[in-house]
């Protein structure tokens, strides 16, 4: 893992133009060789074809932020379901069964428990995903908080050693901006957990003149990004394309740095007058 001002040059760029771009050129190639003359008359037609990927590139990335608004509604929705009802019915039933096991024979007295312990544990599971859905801790404690406890979470979940060094902003990120970045977060850890085979992940976020500047790096297996972008195109892309539509109307950018064998960085780089 490097430290964020270490300069890398295996740039991940967006995978539809770096596929279009590569295509093109191949094209250009298998037309008319390596003539320089014959390449410069396709010039133009391959910029048009490049500025082509580039508006099917941002129409892909109005839809990831339209379905990302959707999928948080939904979150919250389903969080506000589970608290208000099935939450709720889970506590009642075991105050209900507490109050009838002082009434049952002794006898029943291990199968009450049996079923208090299947209760008890339904409750816990429901809170783990109520706060898995909607934070609390981001809406009580704020982002700082939160990305610690979503640390601790991937690292007994998923058993890699995952750390978080990050700065304190108080009064610095709004509400709405602390959501964004505490999901792009957790959209990197996910694709570690996926794909990257790593055995430690860590969460650096610094504040910056003029930034607020937060990554997360693995000591996983890293990519070719030259494969990357005209292989599988779906494998963790869609997720990555969400992050970046979702950064960029606050004026974000999301970079991603890998080698084989040598692990990936992601830096998301927010600018703070957008933030605040």
């Amino acid at each position: 893992m490097r430290p964020l001002n270490q300069p890398e040059t295996a740039l991940l760029t967006d995978p539809i133009c770096a596929l279009a771009t590569n295509l093109l050129e191949q094209s250009v190639d298998d037309r008319f060789g390596k003539d320089p003359h014959l390449g410069r008359a396709s010039t133009s037609s391959a910029a048009a074809a490049v500025k082509i990927a580039k508006k099917y590139e941002e129409a892909l990335k109005a839809l990831a932020r339209e379905l990302a608004c959707v999928k948080e509604n939904e979150r919250q929705q389903i969080a506000e379901q589970l608290h208000d009802g099935f939450g709720q019915d889970l506590v009642l039933a075991k105050m209900r069964l507490g109050q009838l096991s002082d009434r049952l024979p002794p006898r029943y007295e291990g199968c009450v428990k049996e079923i208090a312990d299947i209760i008890g544990n339904l409750i816990c599971h429901t809170r783990t995903v109520i706060h898995e859905l909607s934070p609390q801790d981001l809406c009580e404690a704020g982002l700082k908080a939160a990305l610690q406890s979503l640390a601790a979470e991937v690292q007994m979940k998923h058993g890699l050693i995952c750390t978080a060094k990050l700065d304190s902003m108080p009064k610095l990120l709004k509400d709405e901006t602390q959501q964004i970045l505490f999901r792009a977060v957790r959209e990197l850890l996910f694709n570690v957990v996926k794909h990257a085979r790593a055995s430690r992940v860590k969460i650096v976020m610094i504040r910056k003149p003029g930034s607020v500047v937060t990554e997360v790096c693995d000591d996983g297996r890293g990519f070719d990004r030259h494969e990357t972008a005209l292989g599988n195109l779906s494998i963790g892309r869609f997720g990555l394309l969400s992050v970046r539509a979702r950064l960029a109307p606050l004026g974000g950018d999301l970079r991603i740095f890998s080698r084989v064998g040598s692990g990936t960085r992601a830096i998301i780089t927010l600018p703070i007058d957008a933030a605040q």
